[in-house]
C-alpha cells in the first residue's frame, strides 16, 4: 500500500493544476485493477466463463452509458 501512495503523491505533484484529473484517473485504474477482476473471478467460480464475461461487459456498457451523458452535457 506504500507504494501505491507514494506513485499517487508523485502523479499530484507532477501536474498540481490537474489534480482532479489526475486523482479520478489513478482511482479509476485501481478500481479496474482489483474490483472488477474479483466479481469476475467471483462468477467464474459461480457460473463459469461466461459469468466473468458477463460481467466485463456490465462494465463496458457503464461506460458506454457514462460516455453518452459526458457527451449531452
Amino acid at each position: 500500500m506504500f507504494f501505491a501512495y507514494q506513485y499517487f503523491m508523485c502523479a499530484l505533484e507532477s501536474m498540481p493544476q490537474k489534480q482532479n484529473e489526475v486523482s479520478g484517473l489513478m482511482i479509476m485504474g485501481l478500481f479496474g485493477g482489483t474490483i472488477f477482476p474479483l466479481l469476475m473471478g467471483f462468477a467464474s467460480d459461480a457460473v463459469g466463463q461466461a459469468g466473468a464475461v458477463a460481467v466485463m461487459a456490465i462494465g463496458v456498457i457503464y461506460l458506454f452509458t457514462y460516455i453518452k451523458q459526458l457527451k449531452t452535457a
